[in-house]
C-alpha cells in the first residue's frame, strides 16, 4: 500500500484571501450606498457634489475597506 499526501494549504490560503477581498468589496459598496442614501434621506443635498464624491477603496494588504470622500 502506498499513501501520498498533497499539501494544498497554499491554494486554500489563496482562495481564502480572494474570498476576503470579495467580502470587503461587497461591504464597501454597501457602506458607500448607505452613506449616499443617508444624505438623500436627510435632505442634506444641495448640489449632489458630496454624494457624488463618496467612494470606497479596498486595501488588500490591510484586509480593510475605506469609505469616504476627498
Amino acid at each position: 500500500m502506498k499513501i501520498e499526501f498533497t499539501d494544498n494549504s497554499g491554494a486554500i490560503l489563496d482562495e481564502f484571501q480572494q474570498a476576503v477581498l470579495r467580502a470587503l468589496e461587497k461591504c464597501g459598496l454597501t457602506a458607500e450606498n448607505y452613506a449616499k442614501l443617508n444624505l438623500t434621506e436627510n435632505k442634506s443635498v444641495d448640489t449632489g457634489n458630496l454624494r457624488g464624491s463618496i467612494t470606497h477603496r479596498t486595501a488588500a494588504g490591510e484586509n480593510a475597506v475605506y469609505i469616504g470622500t476627498n
